[in-house]
């Protein structure tokens, strides 16, 4: 089995999450994942959602299913955008405070409801969904949620093109 990691290369149709000092997609496009040291966060009660442009394909093969990998902080959910529609995985709730590495599959794609094809995959746009959650004990309030890293893993079936490591 081959696979083809994606990483944000631009800003999508979606940047409703705050960029802390970069771009959006900067912020969250990392190989090795730096914490605090890049991130997006939401402080609003109410879901916020960022979508991100990536590379075109290199691979080929059967796709066998399309992994949203994201870490954060708080509530968080993945998010894909095969051509008009947007649709996300469940609300993850981590342990709140610790950077967490969760993921979010899709077998096929939602919107055509047949096999994934590399066409769908380079017009994909994929990003991360995240609201701030109650402090709890903290004299009421609210703490933001945050998140330092979004890919795409694509998994196939075939001779892999390059070879890559994960690392998380």
């Amino acid at each position: 089995m081959a696979n083809e990691i994606f990483r944000p290369t631009a800003n999508g149709d979606l940047t409703e999450l705050e960029g802390v000092g970069l771009e959006n997609w900067e912020a969250v496009n990392d190989v090795k994942p730096d914490g605090y040291g890049t991130f997006i966060r939401s402080t609003s009660i109410n879901l916020q959602r960022d979508l991100y442009l990536h590379q075109n394909h290199q691979q080929s093969g059967t796709i066998l299913r399309v992994d949203i990998y994201f870490r954060t902080t708080h509530h968080g959910e993945a998010l894909i955008k095969p051509n008009l529609n947007i649709y996300n995985g469940p609300l993850i709730n981590p342990n709140p405070g610790y950077w967490t590495t969760s993921v979010q599959f899709w077998l096929i794609n939602p919107e055509t409801q047949q096999p994934w094809t590399w066409q769908d995959i380079d017009n994909l746009q994929f990003g991360v969904a995240m609201c701030s959650h109650s402090a709890g004990g903290k004299g009421g309030g609210y703490d933001p949620s945050n998140c330092t890293q979004v890919f795409m893993l694509v998994r196939t079936e075939g001779l892999p093109k390059s070879y890559g490591y994960i690392i998380t």
